[in-house]
C-alpha cells in the first residue's frame, strides 16, 4: 500500500534526492543510523546489524554453532575445542565483546581473500586450458568487486562480513569432488552476486536520516519498505548460507552444525530469496525509470573491472615468476629420453600399437585411466618380448592427446639414467609441471627451500617435489583433474630391493582428492615387484597378466601387425600384392605364439635382407625340436645370426665368430650402452671390424647412423638368447658372461694404464674446481671409453673368474695409476662410484694368502679415499697435495706416490706414522655435531647437530643420503630394529632412505678479499697464494688460530696441536 501511495503522490521535486548518484564500494558504511517502519525509527543501527539480530533471536543455537565452524576454519584443529555441548549459555560471538571473535574474523577474511586473489581460472593441462567452473568463475569475480569493502568490513559492518566470509569458505568445499553439489554451487553463484547487487543498492539508495528528514510521509513511507525488505533479504542470506554450510558437513568444517537440526529445506529457502528479491526491485522501480538499469550497470562494471584486475594481476605474476622458476627446475637431474615421446632423432620412432590390435587390453586400461574402479596403479605384466613397453607407448599417448598425461618414465637397462632411479621422481616432477604449470610454484619451494633434493633419498624427493605439490593444490580453487603416470619397464630399473619402496612411495597418491593420480606400471613379474604388490592392499591396485589374454586375440594383433610391415616391405620392393600370402601369414602368427618380439624381428629381418621372399621361405621351413616357450623366437635369433657365417670360408669364419664374442658379446653385457668409437677404443679394435660385424645384426640391434650415438639393444630377449648355452647351441654364437666381463675387464685396465696421467685436463692450479671444468674439455681428455672404464673396471672384475695376487694386473695397475684414477674420476663427477669400486674390490681379496701386499694396499686405498674423499671430489689435482700431504707417514698410498707430493711446500706438517681410527670426516654440518648413531646393518650413519638438523650417511661412501630439518638439537639419536625410524629426545623421526648413487655435491667458494702472497682463505679451509686456493686443510688442521709470516704459516688447532708449513714457488 505504501508503495502505491507513493507512486500518487511521489513529489517531482522531491526525485531527484533519491536518484542514483556516485558510489565507490570500496567504502565501507560505518554503522549510518536508518530508520524502521516502525516506532524505532531513531534507533542508530544499519541494516545487517538488524538482520541478524531477527535471525538470532529464532536460532541462537543455530547461529552460535555455525559462527563457531565459521571462525574455527581458518585452524580445523580448534574445532576439537568446541562441541555441541558446550554452546548453550555462550553469547554472541560477534557483536558482545568479542574483540578476539573479531580478530579472528578478520584473519579469515584477509586468509580467504588472499586465496581467491591468487585463484586460478584457467588451468593448462599440457597444451589446453581447462575452464575452472563457470559458476567458480562469477563467484570470485563477485568476491573480487568487492574485496576492499569485504577487507575492512570487520570493524564496520562484522555481520556483512560474516556473510562474505560464509561465501569465502564454502566456495573450496563446493569445489572438491566429494562435497561437489551443483545445486549447492549454483545457489551459492546466486548468494554471492546477490551480495554484490545489494551492496551497491545499498551504498547508492539507502542515504543516511539526515536526507531522511526532508522526506514526504508517502516517500519515507516507501523508502522504509524498502528498508524493511533489505533487512528481511539479508536474514534470509544469512540463513540460507547456515542451511548450505550444514550441507557441507560432511567435510571436517561445519562439524557443529551436524549436531543441530535444521528443518527448513535450504533449497526452498532460494525460492524465498528470489522472491523478495523481486518485492525489492518492484520498489527499487518506484525511486526512477532508471534504478534498475543503473544498478544493473554498475554491477556489471565492478565485474567487468575485477577480471581485468585479475587478469592483469595473473599476467604480471606469471612473467616475473617464469625466469626464477626456470633457473630452479633446471637445477633438478633430468634422464634424457625417458618420456614416452622423446628419441635420439638418427633412431628409429619407438613403435606403437597398429589400429585393431590390442584393442581390449587398451581399452580396460583407458577405462581405468579415466577413473573408473578405486585402484590407484594398474600393473601390466608378462613375460619378455609380449608387447608391454609397445602398449605403455600407445596409452601414454592417448592419455596425452585427451589432456590426462602427467609424466611418463620409460626403464631402459644398461642405459645412462635409465637404468636406475637417481633420476626417476626428479624427472616425473620436471614433466608434471610442464603438463600442470599450476604446479610449478609448490615444486620450484621445494628446490628453493632443499637446494639438494636432486641428490636426496628418492623418498624425500617424492615427497617433496611430488606428493606435498599435489596437496597444495588440492586445496585451491581448482577443478577436479585426474591424471596417469606412465612407468614402463620398472623391472629394467637396477637395485631391485629398492622397488618396493618406490611401488610404497607411488601408492600414496590415494590420499589425494582433488588431483587425482593414476599410475600405470608395466614391467616383467619379477621376485621383488610381485612382493611389493603383494604387500598393497587389493584395493590399491589393478592387475592385468598379458599371459592371461586369450590366444586367439594375440594370433589376431599379430596377424594385423604382419600384415602391415610386410605390406610395407613388399610395397619398397615392389613384389606382387598377394606377398607373402595369408597361408604364410598364418604360419609366422603360429611361430610368433605369444611373442610380438618375434614378430617385430622377423619383420625387420625381412625388411634388412636382400633377398626377403627366400628368407621368409626358410624362416616358415625352420622345424624347432624345443619344448622351450621361447623355441621359435630362439629359431629367429638364431637364423638372423647365421648371416653373418659364409659357406667355404673356414677362416673368415672362425675370425667373424672371434669378432662376434668380442664385440656382441661386450655390447650385451656393457653397464652403459657405447657408441661404436667408444667401442671399438675399448676393444682395441678396428671401427670397420665393428662396422662389419654389426652389419648383419641391425634387425636386433640398433646401430645408429650417427657414430656418436650409442648402439643398443632392440630387446632384452637377445641378451637373454645369447647368454643361455641351451637356448643359443651353437658354440659360435654363445657367449660365456664371465669371459665377456675378464675380457672387458682387461680392456677397462689397458686402457687407464696408456692413457691416465696427473693433470690429464691440464688444470694447473691445485685448487681448480671440478665444477668449474667444461664438460666438453673433460670428454676431450678423458673420451667415452677412458671414461666408462674408470667407471666400471672392477664392476667387470666382480662378474669376472680372474684370481687376484701379488703383482698382478691389478695391484700393478694401483701402485702405478691409483692417483690418476682418482683424478679421473673426480672429473667426470663420478667419485662416489670409486669409494664403492675400492669397498667391492677390497670384499674380493679378503682372506687371499696369496695377496697379501694387494690387500694391504687396497685396505690403504681405501682408508686414503675416505679420509680425502671431499678434497678430492671437489678439486681433482688436491689429490696430489692436500690427500698425500695429509697422509700418515708410512701409508702405502704416501709411500708410493712420494714422488708426487707438492715440492713447493718445503716443511710439511708432522704428522702420525698410522691411520687413526678415523675412517673419515663427513662435511655438511654448519655447527657442532650432538648426537650420532648407526643403523642395525651398519650401512648408515645418523648424526644431530646445533644447526638443527639430523643427517643420514651412507656408511660406506660418506655421501649424505638425507637432511632432515629439526629446527632444534637433539641429543639422543638411535635407529630402531627395522632402521625405519630414529628415537629421539622429541619422539620417533621416519628415515626411509633408498640408495643415492650419482651424488654430486654443490660446491661453492666464498667471496673473499683479494691478497697477494700465502694467506688462509676466508672459510680457513685453504691455504691460498695470490687468492687462488693451493693446500686443502682437512678439518681437525683447520685453525683456530693462525699466523702468517711472508712463506711460513703457523696453525694452532682445537687439539691443541700446532703446525707449520713453509713454501717455495717458482714464480716462473
Amino acid at each position: 500500500m505504501a508503495a502505491e501511495e507513493a507512486r500518487r503522490k511521489y513529489p517531482q521535486n522531491e526525485r531527484s534526492n533519491l536518484e542514483p548518484g556516485p558510489t565507490t564500494v570500496s567504502t565501507p558504511l560505518h554503522n549510518s543510523p536508518v530508520v524502521s517502519s516502525s516506532a524505532k525509527d531513531s534507533k542508530p543501527t544499519n541494516l545487517w546489524d538488524e538482520a541478524y539480530e531477527a535471525l538470532r533471536a529464532k536460532y541462537q543455537k543455530l547461529i552460535n554453532a555455525y559462527e563457531r565452524d565459521l571462525l574455527a576454519s581458518q585452524d580445523p584443529h580448534q574445532q576439537d575445542a568446541f562441541d555441541s555441548q558446550t554452546l548453550a549459555g555462550r553469547g554472541e560471538i560477534l557483536s558482545g565483546g568479542g574483540a578476539d571473535r573479531e580478530e579472528k574474523l578478520q584473519m579469515l577474511v584477509d586468509q580467504k581473500l588472499r586465496d581467491i586473489q591468487n585463484a586460478r581460472l584457467k588451468v593448462s593441462v599440457g597444451k589446453k586450458e581447462v575452464i575452472v567452473n563457470e559458476q567458480v568463475r562469477k563467484v570470485v569475480y563477485a568476491i573480487l568487486s568487492v574485496k576492499d569493502f569485504i577487507g575492512s568490513a570487520v570493524s564496520a559492518e562484522p555481520h556483512a562480513a560474516l556473510a562474505w566470509a560464509g561465501v569465502l569458505v564454502i566456495l573450496p568445499i563446493l569445489l572438491n569432488p566429494i562435497t561437489q553439489d551443483d545445486d549447492a554451487m549454483a545457489g551459492l553463484e546466486y548468494i554471492s552476486a546477490l551480495l554484490l547487487r545489494c551492496k551497491v543498492i545499498e551504498d547508492t539508495y539507502l542515504k543516511p536520516s539526515t536526507q531522511h528528514q526532508s522526506m514526504s510521509q508517502p516517500l519515507r513511507e516507501l523508502n522504509n519498505s524498502f528498508k524493511d525488505k533489505t533487512v528481511h533479504l539479508y536474514s534470509q542470506i544469512l540463513k540460507y548460507q547456515i542451511q548450505l554450510a550444514q550441507q557441507c558437513s560432511r567435510e571436517r568444517l561445519f562439524r557443529l552444525l551436524r549436531d543441530i537440526v535444521v528443518l527448513d529445506d535450504w533449497k526452498v529457502l532460494l525460492t524465498d530469496l528470489e522472491k523478495t528479491e523481486e518485492l525489492i526491485n518492484k520498489d527499487l522501480s518506484t525511486f526512477g525509470s532508471n534504478a534498475l538499469k543503473a544498478v544493473d550497470n554498475k554491477v556489471s562494471e565492478l565485474q567487468n573491472q575485477a577480471e581485468k584486475s585479475w587478469a592483469l594481476l595473473m599476467e604480471t605474476k606469471a612473467g616475473v615468476e617464469n625466469v626464477n622458476q626456470t633457473q630452479l627446475l633446471g637445477k633438478l637431474p633430468r634422464a634424457e629420453y625417458a618420456a614416452f615421446n622423446t628419441f635420439k632423432k638418427n633412431e628409429p620412432a619407438p613403435p606403437e600399437c597398429l589400429d585393431g590390435t590390442r584393442v581390449d587390453v587398451l581399452n580396460q586400461i583407458q577405462d581405468w585411466g579415466e577413473g573408473s574402479g578405486d585402484g590407484c596403479i594398474f600393473w601390466l605384466n608378462g613375460m619378455a618380448g609380449t608387447g608391454k613397453s609397445t602398449i605403455a607407448r600407445t596409452l601414454a599417448r592417448r592419455f596425452h592427446e585427451k589432456g590426462r598425461l602427467g609424466a611418463s618414465f620409460f626403464f631402459s637397462k644398461g642405459k645412462k639414467d635409465l637404468g636406475d632411479a637417481s633420476a626417476f621422481f626428479t624427472t616425473l616432477a620436471v614433466q608434471l609441471t610442464e603438463v600442470l604449470p599450476v604446479l610449478r610454484p609448490h615444486v620450484c619451494d621445494a628446490i628453493a627451500e632443499h637446494g639438494d633434493i636432486g641428490q636426496q633419498s628418492l623418498p624425500n624427493q617424492w615427497k617433496r617435489l611430488i606428493l606435498q605439490p599435489l596437496l597444495m593444490l588440492d586445496k585451491g580453487l581448482l577443478p577436479s583433474l585426474v591424471l596417469i603416470l606412465v612407468i614402463d619397464a620398472l623391472d629394467e630399473c637396477e637395485g631391485g630391493e629398492g622397488l618396493p619402496v618406490i611401488l610404497r612411495l607411488l601408492t600414496e597418491v590415494k590420499g589425494l582428492k582433488l588431483i587425482r593420480v593414476r599410475v600405470f606400471i608395466t614391467s616383467r613379474p619379477e621376485t621383488p615387484i610381485r612382493l611389493g604388490f603383494h604387500e598393497m592392499p587389493e584395493i590399491a591396485h589393478h592387475d592385468l597378466m598379458l599371459h592371461s589374454v586369450p590366444q586367439s586375440v594375440i594370433e589376431h594383433d599379430i596377424s594385423i601387425f604382419l600384415r602391415h610391415e610386410l605390406g610395407e616391405i613388399s610395397s619398397r620392393r615392389s613384389f606382387e600384392r598377394d606377398w607373402p600370402g595369408e597361408e604364410d601369414i598364418q604360419k609366422l602368427v603360429q611361430k610368433a605364439g605369444r611373442l610380438f618380439i618375434y614378430a617385430a624381428t622377423a619383420c625387420r629381418f625381412l625388411s634388412k635382407s636382400t633377398f626377403p621372399k627366400r628368407r621368409l621361405s626358410e624362416m616358415l621351413q625352420v622345424n624347432s625340436t624345443s619344448r622351450s616357450s621361447t623355441k621359435e623366437l630362439d629359431d629367429m635369433y638364431m637364423m638372423v645370426l647365421k648371416n653373418l657365417i659364409t659357406e667355404g670360408h673356414d677362416e673368415d669364419n672362425k675370425d667373424i665368430a672371434t669378432l662376434f664374442k668380442q664385440i656382441v658379446g661386450s655390447i650385451i653385457i656393457l653397464f652403459d650402452t657405447l657408441s661404436a668409437p667408444a667401442l671399438a677404443g675399448l676393444l682395441a679394435v678396428l671401427p670397420t671390424e665393428v662396422n662389419e660385424t654389426l652389419e648383419p645384426l641391425h634387425s636386433v640391434l640398433n646401430v645408429p647412423e650417427d657414430k656418436t650415438s650409442p648402439i643398443q639393444l632392440f630387446h632384452l630377449s637377445f641378451h637373454d638368447f645369447l647368454l643361455d648355452k641351451e637356448r643359443c647351441a651353437d658354440p659360435q654364437f654363445w657367449i660365456d658372461e664371465k669371459t665377456a666381463h675378464n675380457d672387458l675387464f682387461v680392456n677397462c685396465l689397458k686402457v687407464m694404464s696408456e692413457h691416465l696421467r696427473r693433470d690429464v685436463c691440464d688444470l694447473r692450479l691445485p685448487g681448480a674446481l671440478a665444477v668449474d671444468v667444461e664438460q666438453s674439455k673433460v670428454d676431450q681428455c678423458l673420451p667415452d671409453h677412458i671414461q666408462y672404464a674408470c667407471r666400471y673396471w672392477v664392476s667387470h672384475l666382480q662378474q669376472s673368474d680372474i684370481e687376484l695376487c701379488d703383482d698382478g694386473q691389478v695391484h700393478k695397475f694401483l701402485k702405478e695409476h691409483f692417483l690418476h684414477w682418482l683424478e679421473a674420476l673426480s672429473l667426470c663427477r663420478n667419485m662416489s662410484e670409486g669409494v664403492t669400486s675400492i669397498a667391492k674390490l677390497e670384499a674380493l681379496i679378503q682372506g687371499r694368502a696369496d695377496a697379501f701386499a694387494l690387500v694391504e694396499l687396497v685396505r690403504d686405498a681405501r682408508r686414503f679415499i675416505m679420509y680425502h674423499k671431499w678434497a678430492i671430489e671437489n678439486t681433482p689435482l688436491q689429490v696430489y697435495v692436500s690427500a698425500l700431504v695429509f697422509s700418515p707417514v708410512r701409508s702405502l698410498t704416501r709411500v708410493l706416490f712420494k714422488d708426487e707430493e707438492p715440492k713447493w711446500i718445503t716443511i710439511k706438517p708432522a704428522m702420525a706414522d698410522k691411520w687413526s681410527a678415523c675412517l673419515q670426516t663427513l662435511e655438511g654440518h654448519s655447527n657442532w655435531v650432538t648426537s650420532v648413531a648407526f643403523s642395525h646393518d651398519s650401512t648408515r650413519l645418523a648424526s644431530a647437530s646445533s644447526d638443527g638438523t639430523v643427517r643420514i650417511w651412507d656408511a660406506s661412501s660418506g655421501g649424505c643420503l638425507q637432511t632432515i630439518g629439526i629446527g632444534k638439537e637433539l641429543f639422543n639419536l638411535s635407529f630402531d630394529t627395522t632402521n625405519s625410524y630414529l628415537h629421539t629426545e622429541i619422539g620417533a623421526i621416519a628415515v626411509d632412505v633408498s640408495s643415492a648413487s650419482n651424488m654430486r655435491p654443490s660446491v661453492t667458494t666464498p667471496q673473499s678479499p683479494r691478497y697477494q702472497g700465502w694467506a688462509l682463505s676466508f672459510d680457513r679451509a685453504w691455504i691460498a697464494y695470490d687468492s687462488e686456493n693451493w693446500l686443502w686443510l682437512p678439518s681437525e688442521y683447520r685453525p683456530s688460530c693462525s699466523a702468517v709470516s711472508r712463506k711460513m704459516i703457523g696453525i694452532g688447532v682445537g687439539s691443541g696441536k700446532v703446525w707449520i708449513c713453509n713454501f717455495k714457488v717458482d714464480n716462473s
